[in-house]
């Protein structure tokens, strides 16, 4: 049937091709089928490509896939020697043409954008290397406010330091000492400058192998940001050396210890042993495949335990967990190197450890099991889950049957997820169509709960209908969540409804586009609220409602960028400054905002401008940092009722390394940050916080993902127990190994005599409970309250803090529940976040819709706490390393209007342009890794956004959060479906893991430029150059492979060639080699799978020379 469609749908696409196409023009024609091709009059995405005399593109007819059903055309223009000069938004038509070239699309397509200038130009050096100098983008406004880059060879006044070091074996690892600094000679090093559109520059200086020596950046005062990096003799990156202590002319190994990075390496350049700034020693241990198995951390290493890590011999995590063992790393790589069993683990064995069964065998290193953590299930499930009666179909989909090995193989079906707290278990269990598309999921909850969310996909593979079924327990009934969704043409969401159990069917979203796909209106709650959004000619995000004029909306919210009122205008993207008002009170409220050279901000200027008694700086907060970004100063000011404005802090930080450790209020009111003289803030060794005692929290307790477990506070209760003893009160948390959190329990005392009283949250697949009793579930536009059986809409800011929450009233207006008002760095104006007439009292999720901790007042994310009273985290960053130039505890890189934090791992920013770096960075990160296909799906996903340069979206950027969850990006859908799924779907799981097996698999930051590694690049290069000498004239970069049968392809070629009069092709890929000259495992796979769809092997070219095995004498053993 699957090959049916394809040979029907070649069938429609000649047939149209001859009816409507231009065919005096060369040209590439492609249509997508979004519906099955069987229908009548099944919906289509169609473009037409058409082609110069010289092979470039130079117009793309997106045939009617606006949503009025018109075209949508690209073009670019070129200059003598064929470079791109501009490139041109989208531009929309009257009509349709039906795939036919237009002579004259600009004449139409300009008048869309109010006659603004619509296309990006490209300005090249007058060389053959067609190095660009200069990118200036769309719009009048930013006329001399173009992206300038700088190529040159380094000089004396750059001042670049040259760090000498002496490389050594030590405790069999390479060790990097830095014995003493010169500095670099002119011309030593390669110097790129880029300065962005507000004229902030970053400079990067690299050496002659191509590594990154010095990244450079401007500053608050006018001292200059250095990030140095610093490699052995090896070339392997040894030291990072943050700004904060590059600027120094001498530093002591205490600074380092507190500041730097450092890595050590075996003989094998195997990472095995890194220093990261405040924390002690990690150790990592690797099998004879060199992956890592072993991984231990200080506080593992007091207990004598390891983190490990199991693989089946596909390489895949079968199970991972705890082991105890007092062996040193040299002696546990030692044994693991003369370990004779088998290094990988097959189904077919039966095992217990931690109440758990497992369905593997257990003869690789460790066999000694202290702690189960996590068991992963491929191909078929393991006989012994608690669903063991799957259906055959789910909304008339068959379900892929686990036990036909050739359907299954490769599919993750089954995952156990132990409870770190304590044995229980949670399960889950993915259920597949024949096509391998996930169609359900059963899940398990550790606290007995049960879950399962069925979809039904369109031919596309969006969702047109979920059901979720969840009960806390076997013996309830369920509660059942039905959702169902409708698109348009081009498969662009316009309705969503949602229904809880058999109450009335709620139209939770419908959406209204413009002509480039943006979302203009948004209608909520079955027309409750009407939302209107606004952009700029770059996309950017201008507004939400008119705060001039609400109209009868609840909020009105409108950012600035380059055009503010008495204030400075920002080009870069940055927000210069945003007004809100709120139909509470309609005051029209202002944040003018200043940031520093390195984009921090520095001071958010708060105002009415209305009012005939504003209350201006009324809500000011003002930032100092140091190099690192730590906060050294802040000053907050509140508005007090009958007092007037009040300075409520003048915060004076004092820190060791990174880690603060003294909170001084200069001031000395009562209001604001709690203690005046500042106690002293106690780490562990691995660098939480275990103690603040201005806050009234006397003990933190962490497991081995550094969560806390356990808060131990000053304030005392009497238990029912002992009526004469007292207790600290305490909040304990369970945590699921994977980092759910799944329980909270908080013992405190109340009333006059401080009886115990217990509140306990639990957690279960996103629906929450307090005290055993459901109380809500998130939606895509707010949450459900069970307990009142109403629908509760929120409107959210560019950052998405919750600002208003509203229901629908008896008579079937909206009325308010909270208005929340936030500062720049996230704390609330009015310390009670629930109104007392508040609806849903249990409903504490306010700054960044991270629920807010009655009992700390700490943002919860899911891998760190934020105190947003501080402005900072209190645990290292698990991706520190990627953002080496700063603090690893600063909260959003210091750039809070305009960068969403994401699970307090890393923030990412709001627009579009940001995302494409984001997406560019990532893919480094990825190719660097070897996963070069999955590296360049992404880059393709960057290039459409820059292409289209607008933030095409199914939800406004504010509810970013939402989408990630809800909405994933998909394959098969029209022109801009793609687009839409491209932008919405910001964190792809390919991004994802670009991120956190960075960590894992002990990579440090790519030192290298925006496509992958300078050797790499050079050597396709020289492919290119070989290719063309030999009369291939064509080149292709990145062709995806095709396949037999049609169906998706993850394989790219990295090289083709065409010899234009024979016809001859030639692919070529670049990769990595082995010791002994052979593509190491991950490009033998790439070869190899290229070679099984096509029939043909292409040729390899490594790019990396290969180095002897260093060996290490026992007269280098130091010990």
């Amino acid at each position: 049937m699957k090959q049916l469609f394809y040979i029907m749908g070649l069938i429609f696409a000649i047939n149209n091709i001859k009816a409507q196409l231009t065919n005096t023009e060369n040209y590439i024609s492609k249509k997508t089928y979004l519906d099955y091709p069987t229908l009548g009059t099944p919906k289509v995405a169609q473009t037409v490509e058409y082609i110069d005399g010289l092979g470039r593109s130079k117009q793309t007819v997106n045939v009617r896939s606006t949503p009025s059903g018109k075209d949508l055309v690209s073009l670019q223009d070129y200059d003598k020697f064929g470079r791109e000069v501009k490139k041109y938004l989208p531009l929309p038509q009257q009509g349709t043409q039906n795939g036919s070239i237009y002579s004259n699309p600009l004449s139409v397509g300009t008048n869309f954008y109010n006659n603004e200038k619509v296309y990006r130009e490209t300005i090249f050096e007058n060389s053959p290397l067609n190095r660009v100098l200069k990118e200036a983008p769309e719009g009048w406004e930013w006329q001399g406010r173009s992206v300038n880059y700088f190529e040159s060879q380094n000089d004396l006044a750059d001042n670049v330091q040259n760090f000498l070091t002496n490389t050594s074996i030590v405790n069999n690892s390479i060790r990097t000492k830095i014995t003493d600094k010169t500095k670099y000679s002119a011309g030593e090093l390669y110097k790129k400058k880029t300065c962005n559109e507000d004229g902030a520059c970053t400079t990067e200086f690299t050496n002659g192998k191509g590594q990154l020596v010095l990244s450079r950046k401007g500053s608050f005062s006018s001292t200059e940001s250095d990030t140095y990096y610093l490699y052995n003799d090896y070339g392997q990156l040894a030291w990072i050396i943050p700004p904060i202590i590059a600027e120094r002319q001498v530093f002591t190994d205490e600074e380092l210890n507190k500041f730097a990075y450092e890595y050590r390496y075996d003989g094998r350049g195997r990472q095995v042993e890194k220093k990261l700034p405040g924390k002690d020693v990690e150790y990592m241990v690797y099998d004879k495949h060199d992956r890592l198995i072993l991984k231990q951390d200080i506080n593992l290493r007091i207990k004598g335990q390891w983190l490990f890590t199991k693989y089946d011999t596909w390489d895949r995590i079968v199970y991972t967990g705890i082991t105890s063992s007092t062996l040193s790393r040299i002696d546990m790589q030692a044994f693991i190197d003369g370990y004779s069993g088998p290094t990988s683990e097959t189904r077919g064995g039966n095992f217990q450890a931690s109440n758990r069964g497992v369905q593997y065998t257990n003869d690789a290193f460790p066999t000694n099991i202290a702690d189960l953590l996590i068991v992963n299930y491929y191909d078929s499930r393991p006989y012994y889950d608690s669903f063991n009666d799957f259906p055959s179909f789910i909304m008339d989909q068959k379900v892929l049957v686990t036990n036909q090995q050739e359907k299954a193989n490769g599919l993750l079906l089954t995952t156990f997820v132990k409870n770190i707290e304590n044995d229980d278990w949670s399960e889950t269990n993915i259920i597949y169509d024949t096509r391998g598309k996930e169609i359900a999921t059963y899940s398990g909850s550790s606290l007995r709960g049960l879950t399962k969310k069925e979809q039904k996909l369109n031919f596309a593979g969006l969702p047109v209908k979920i059901v979720t079924s969840h009960t806390k327990a076997k013996n309830i009934a369920p509660d059942i969540i039905t959702e169902t969704f409708e698109y348009d043409q081009q498969n662009r969401l316009s309705k969503h409804w949602h229904q809880v159990n058999s109450e009335p069917v709620e139209l939770l979203t419908e959406n209204k586009y413009n002509e480039i796909s943006q979302v203009v209106r948004k209608i909520v709650g079955n027309g409750l609220q009407t939302i209107d959004y606004g952009y700029n000619i770059r996309g950017w995000q201008t507004q939400i409602n008119d705060p001039e004029n609400l109209n009868g909306k609840l909020f009105g919210y409108k950012i600035k960028y380059e055009k503010p009122y008495d204030a400075q205008p920002k080009y870069n993207g940055n927000i210069s400054q945003i007004d809100w008002k709120t139909a509470d009170d309609g005051i029209l409220r202002r944040y003018s905002y200043h940031y520093d050279n390195l984009d921090r901000l520095h001071l958010g200027d708060y105002s009415e401008p209305n009012s005939t008694m504003p209350a201006n700086k009324a809500f000011n907060e003002e930032l100092f940092y140091d190099l690192n970004g730590n906060i050294t100063t802040l000053k907050r000011n509140a508005y007090v009722q009958n007092v007037g404005v009040q300075e409520i802090d003048f915060l004076s930080y004092t820190y060791n390394g990174n880690q603060v450790t003294n909170i001084v209020d200069n001031n000395y009111n009562y209001m604001g940050y709690p203690e005046s003289a500042g106690t002293e803030i106690l780490y562990d060794k691995n660098g939480n916080m275990i103690s603040h005692e201005d806050k009234g929290i006397k003990e933190i307790g962490y497991n081995y993902l550094n969560l806390p477990n356990t808060v131990k506070f000053n304030k005392l209760y009497q238990p029912h127990n002992d009526p004469n003893g007292l207790e600290p009160a305490v909040t304990k948390y369970v945590y699921g190994a994977d980092g759910k959190k799944l329980r909270k329990i908080y013992t405190y005392g109340s009333g006059p005599s401080n009886l115990e009283t217990t509140k306990v949250s639990d957690y279960i697949d996103g629906f929450q409970y307090t005290d055993n009793v459901l109380s809500f579930v998130p939606t895509a536009e707010g949450y459900y309250d069970f307990v009142q059986k109403k629908y509760v809409y929120q409107y959210a800011d560019q950052v998405g803090n919750v600002r208003v929450s509203y229901y629908k009233g008896p008579s079937g207006s909206p009325i308010i529940d909270r208005v929340t008002n936030y500062y720049p760095f996230g704390l609330e104006f009015n310390e009670n976040i629930v109104p007392y007439n508040s609806i849903s009292p249990n409903y504490r999720y306010t700054t960044q819709k991270q629920e807010k901790q009655e009992d700390t007042g700490w943002s919860s994310f899911k891998w760190r706490n934020y105190d947003p009273t501080i402005g900072r985290f209190f645990n290292v960053d698990p991706l520190s390393e990627k953002y080496a130039y700063q603090s690893h505890y600063n909260f959003s890189e210091n750039r809070v209007v305009d960068a969403r934090e994401i699970e307090g791992l890393e923030s990412l920013p709001m627009n579009a342009s940001k995302v494409y770096e984001h997406r560019q960075k990532s893919a480094d990160i990825l190719e660097e890794q070897g996963r070069v296909g999955e590296a360049a799906v992404l880059r393709q996903k960057a290039d459409l956004i820059q292409e289209i340069n607008t933030l095409i979206i199914s939800a406004p950027i504010f509810e970013i959060e939402e989408v990630i969850l809800t909405v994933r990006a998909t394959q098969g859908v029209g022109f801009f479906g793609r687009a839409w799924n491209a932008i919405k779907g910001i964190f792809t799981g390919a991004e994802a893991s670009a991120g956190i097996a960075e960590t894992t698999a002990g990579k440090v930051p790519n030192p290298y430029g925006k496509n992958g590694g300078p050797l790499h690049q050079q050597k396709i290069k020289d492919v290119e150059t070989e290719l063309t000498a030999e009369g291939f004239t064509k080149i292709e970069k990145e062709v995806k492979v095709p396949t037999p049968d049609g169906s998706k392809s993850k394989r790219f070629i990295d090289v083709q060639g065409t010899n234009p009069k024979t016809g001859e092709v030639r692919q070529v890929q670049v990769g990595k080699q082995n010791k002994n000259g052979t593509p190491v495992s991950r490009e033998r796979k790439a070869l190899d799978d290229i070679e099984q769809a096509t029939g043909t092997r292409p040729e390899f070219v490594p790019y990396n020379k290969v180095q002897p095995k260093i060996k290490i004498r026992k007269d280098e053993l130091e010990y």
